[in-house]
Order: C-alpha cells, then sequence, then structure tokens
C-alpha cells in the first residue's frame, strides 16, 4: 500500500476484547474478524469498519474515534438487515463526511452505501445500479459527491455505468477506480488477451468527462495479479500499486511515470495513501507485522521498515495519511486469537 519507523501516537482507549493490545496499538475487536478498513473525516475523525463472522451471518462493525481523541465509540453494525455482506470499503467524500460501501446479496445483490454526518449515519442506500449477482465494485465520488463506481462481471467485462471498458475475447478483473483532484475518472484492471491481439496485464483507462467517453487503453503493468489498489491524492495525482508492491505513479502533466517493485521476502497485501502534498507510501503485511516505505524527494524509495510489530502474521490491513502527514493504520492479525488493531504514527 514516510520515513519509516517512528512513535506510536495513537489516543489511548480501552481493549473490549480482554486481551493486551500490541505495543502502542489499540485493539478495537477480536473474535472471527476480517477485512478492516480505515478513514479520517474532513474534521478529523478517525473511522474503522471490518467483517464479522462468516457467510450468511457476516456483519460490518464501526467504531468512530473524535477529533482530539478520547475513547473510541462502542461497535455500531451497519449492515442490519443485509445478508452476505462483503469487505467494506470506506471513503471521505468532498463534503468531508465518512461513507462505507460494501456488497451484499441480500435484500439483493448490489454496491450499499451509508454515510456518517452530523454524529450519525444515514440509511443504507444502493450506491449505484446493480450489475447482477456476480458482480463486484470499486467505488468512488463524482466531483459534486456523487457515488459513482467501475465494476466488475466475471469472466471478462470491466465497465463504468452504461459502457464497457474491457475489449471482447479476453479474460479481465480485478478491477480499481479513482476519481482525481481535477475529476478526472481513472479505471486499471488486470486483463489476460489469450489469443487475442489485445494488451495482456494490468491495464488502464481514463475519462475526463464524467465517464462519458474513455482514453485507448494504456498498459501499466505487464504483471497484474487480479489483485491491486487505486488510489487518488489530493493534488491531482493516482496512485497504483499491486498486492506484491510494484508501484507506479500518475500526473496529468507527465503520464505513468516508472515501473518500481517496492517488496521483499515475506512482505504483501500492499496498500498505498499520499499525503497533503501527494507523496506516496505503501504499507505492507509481513509475517511480524507492518512495513512501510515513503517515496523520497527524489523520486527514489527505500528499503520496507518494520513500523509496527504484530502478536503473530498480518492477514490484512488498512491505511491512510490525514492532512497533518499522521499515518493511521489498522490491520487484523492471524494468531489463534485474532483481532482488529489500530494505531497511528507520526
Amino acid at each position: 500500500m514516510p520515513a519509516c519507523g517512528g512513535q506510536a501516537a495513537a489516543p489511548q482507549a480501552a481493549s473490549t476484547t480482554g486481551r493486551a493490545a500490541p505495543a502502542g496499538a489499540v485493539t478495537l475487536a477480536g473474535g472471527a474478524v476480517s477485512s478492516p478498513d480505515i478513514a479520517v473525516d474532513g474534521r478529523g475523525g478517525i473511522h474503522v469498519a471490518w467483517v464479522v463472522g462468516l457467510t450468511d451471518e457476516a456483519k460490518i462493525l464501526h467504531r468512530y474515534l473524535a477529533p482530539g481523541g478520547g475513547q473510541w465509540s462502542e461497535p455500531r453494525e451497519l449492515t442490519t438487515g443485509f445478508q452476505y455482506n462483503g469487505a467494506p470499503r470506506l471513503l471521505t467524500d468532498p463534503n468531508g463526511d465518512v461513507c462505507v460501501f460494501w456488497k451484499a446479496t441480500v435484500p439483493q445483490a448490489a454496491l450499499y452505501t451509508r454515510c456518517f454526518a452530523d454524529g450519525d449515519w444515514s440509511d443504507a442506500k444502493e450506491a449505484v445500479p446493480a450489475q447482477g449477482l456476480t458482480a463486484g465494485y470499486s467505488p468512488g465520488f463524482a466531483p459534486d459527491g456523487t457515488a459513482v463506481a467501475a465494476y466488475e462481471i466475471p469472466p471478462s467485462t470491466i465497465g463504468f455505468e452504461d459502457v464497457t471498458l474491457s475489449p471482447e475475447g479476453v479474460i479481465a478483473g480485478g478491477v480499481g477506480f479513482a476519481v482525481d483532484a481535477d475529476g478526472a475518472h481513472h479505471v486499471t484492471w488486470t486483463q489476460f488477451a489469450g489469443d487475442t491481439d489485445e494488451l495482456g496485464g494490468e491495464v488502464w483507462r481514463t475519462s475526463t468527462d464524467g465517464g462519458a467517453t474513455w482514453s485507448e487503453p494504456e498498459l501499466v503493468s505487464e504483471t497484474g495479479s487480479l489483485t491491486s489498489e487505486l488510489v487518488a491524492d489530493s493534488v491531482g495525482g493516482v496512485h497504483w500499486v499491486e498486492t506484491n508492491g510494484t508501484y507506479r505513479g500518475w500526473r496529468s502533466s507527465t503520464g505513468w511515470g516508472e515501473e518500481t517493485d517496492l517488496g521483499g521476502v515475506g512482505l504483501d497485501g500492499a496498500r498505498v495513501a499520499a499525503d497533503a502534498s501527494g507523496r506516496p507510501s505503501v504499507l505492507f503485511s509481513g509475517l511480524d507485522g507492518l512495513y512501510l516505505t515513503e517515496q523520497a524527494e527524489d523520486g527514489t524509495w527505500p528499503e520496507p521498515e518494520l513500523l509496527e510489530p504484530a502478536d503473530g502474521s498480518v492477514d490484512a490491513a488498512g491505511f491512510v495519511i490525514d492532512d497533518h502527514g499522521t499515518r493511521h493504520v489498522v490491520w487484523v492479525t492471524t494468531d489463534d486469537e485474532a483481532a482488529v488493531h489500530y494505531s497511528a504514527h507520526r
């Protein structure tokens, strides 16, 4: 997914699981937990969401830390009345409110959303028109705050609204979507060309008119893996990282920068975030904790260094950098007593 390491600056909160949190971290939940994500709202409040339970019993829970610290809110279920809930995605909208997106199949297969504003959650609603039972989604916000999403329909369709972006005859998946600070829409996906003449690897298209028309497909990397992340920063850039740490950055003035391999032995699950100046950092899950690398001013990358030791290997992590440069991380450990942990690093 900064100068590496540093002292944890996590606000203090009581553990709700009865077990000790890792040093410098706060334990937010325990049990059958998975798929954590994190976001910071426009007022500085910190939001964490995760899945607890399996299959039709899976629920998405949320905890909130108000600006200035204090105690975390009690866990609140966000998906009452929904079933087969997928991993949550937390995003901050143009008004500074945090919204959660998730796919459920009951009451119908669709992408749903609700937003946290004025201290409470809005009612859940469909975020975008449903694309069918097997569809996956990558959401974002148009400049006016409207929820939008690119989607994938296995085994071959990548689309946005009523536009199909992937060519015929290929296998395509692993969709990523971001809207940059200038309002341009970006979509990436992994494409297996087979015996066609189409591109094979990680493919990108962009639209400057809200998705009505799109650029010709361009190859971002020859080694797409169906698992990557696409994130926009606040100064017009876009950042792509593949799960093993292959990174590229995009600027409207220069296009895509050099492809760089940031990973290392035992590191996976890369997540990318950028600070207020647009400088990216990539967070990795490791066998003994979380590792971080920040791009230097000259564009080079140091080796990832241990940011947060973990009590057990890390299964999944979420990552965001606030406007003051504090790095907020949330992760799930996979030892015998799995738990969701949070920490912050300046």
